[in-house]
């Protein structure tokens, strides 16, 4: 399977972009998706398609977690390749001569 991902500069979501996000405008987006307050939410989220937003990351996280209030639940998950075992990594696989020295050598 042939991996098409496209790389896209920050530059290039600025041009994009029509106005910037704001913590208080991605509140408002969040809303009108249905989000409210005691959701259960799991995000995986590429900053590019939301387009520019005045803070990044931490930005859409602080109007994410506004929303939902500490009653809800925030879930993101970090897919983290270094818990798992390499012979099962697809993005990018590994040569099979690999995995012996990736598990000896991971740090724990």
């Amino acid at each position: 399977m042939e991996n098409k991902t496209k790389i896209i500069s920050e530059g290039d979501v600025v041009k994009l972009t029509k106005h910037p996000n704001t913590i208080t405008s991605l509140k408002r987006d969040f809303k009108t998706l249905g989000v409210e307050k005691g959701s259960i939410i799991m995000m995986h989220s590429s900053l590019s398609k939301i387009g520019w937003t005045v803070g990044g990351s931490v930005s859409v996280i602080k109007a994410l977690t506004q929303v939902l209030t500490s009653e809800g639940t925030l879930v993101m998950p970090t897919f983290t390749s270094e818990n798992s075992d390499p012979s099962q990594w697809e993005n990018p696989p590994v040569p099979k001569s690999w995995w012996g020295i990736i598990r000896k050598e991971m740090p724990a």
